[in-house]
């Protein structure tokens, strides 16, 4: 057997450059679209495919393959200080996948900062983040504004927007507030809370609704505001609580200025301490009977 040169088989040293260029970028992972697999909310880590199939060659043949799944993938959210904002993860969402610099294993086990490489790794496969929020064309957000931030469900019958001197509160079904302390709403304008069904505002404690300009509480039905202690319903200006059934309980009920010559104006009938009766225009009191 005659013995051929390495040139030869390489060609000249420009080629021999090219190859190993080649063969040291096919090693190196950046970042590559992936669709999530499954999701872990204890762990917080996704089973990951990436999207885009890899050429190999395989026995003198050029193939187009799948990468194996990326188990174990930590997860990318807006997280600082005390404060984390989550997303229910689902099944088939779209993300962003990076590979990091230098074996993880280390520091995902322990956090800190004094970790060792484990691994001589570098941009490999295993050292994976997934970041959630990217799309494909097939998945374009519909009505997506412009000109506001928006925390909303794919199909904008919920949602919470931010803009310039406004914020909108909106949903198609249920909106909750909660505390297990003190909530308190207050407006230097105009106030209007309005229900087309029944309202129910109801506190274990002290409540306080105040305005310093025009108060309008309106339901096409029944507004309840129940109070086990003390409720005030104050307003500088006009106070306008209507519906086809008012009723007002609580311990203590002022209606009115805090110095209690203010004027109320409530259409209908109206219930106070489970007893009817009339409060009209410039009444001190609450005449019931």
């Amino acid at each position: 057997m005659s013995n051929i040169a390495v040139q030869t088989l390489i060609g000249n040293q420009s080629d021999l450059y090219d190859m190993l260029i080649h063969k040291i970028k096919f090693e190196i992972r950046c970042c590559a679209p992936g669709i999530i697999k499954s999701f872990n909310s204890e762990k917080q880590t996704v089973t990951v495919q990436l999207v885009t199939k890899e050429k190999i060659v395989i026995d003198g043949n050029l193939e187009s393959k799948k990468i194996p799944l990326l188990v174990d993938v930590p997860i990318f959210m807006p997280r600082a200080g005390d404060f984390v904002i989550t997303m229910p993860i689902r099944e088939n969402d779209e993300c962003l996948v990076c590979f990091a610099d230098t074996c993880i294993d280390d520091w995902f086990q322990r956090g800190g900062e004094e970790n060792e490489q484990l691994s001589g790794r570098r941009h490999d496969l295993s050292d994976a983040f997934a970041l959630c929020g990217v799309w494909n064309q097939t998945r374009v957000i519909t009505n997506y504004s412009t000109d506001s931030v928006v925390i909303r469900n794919e199909t904008n019958q919920d949602s919470i927007e931010l803009k310039n001197g406004e914020i909108n509160i909106n949903s198609f079904s249920t909106v909750n507030v909660n505390a297990n302390s003190q909530i308190n709403i207050d407006s230097s304008g105009i106030m209007n809370v309005k229900s087309t069904g029944v309202m129910d505002i109801e506190s274990e404690s002290l409540m306080n609704i105040s305005s310093t300009g025009v108060m309008a509480i309106s339901s096409d039905a029944i507004i309840d505001v129940d109070s086990k202690a003390t409720l005030n319903l104050n307003s500088t200006g006009a106070v306008n609580v209507t519906g086809s059934t008012v009723t007002v309980t609580g311990g203590r009920v002022n209606l009115g200025s805090p110095d209690g010559n203010g004027i109320a104006r409530i259409g209908d009938n109206v219930v106070v301490g489970g007893a009817t009766g009339t409060i009209t225009g410039g009444s001190s009191k609450v005449f019931a009977g």
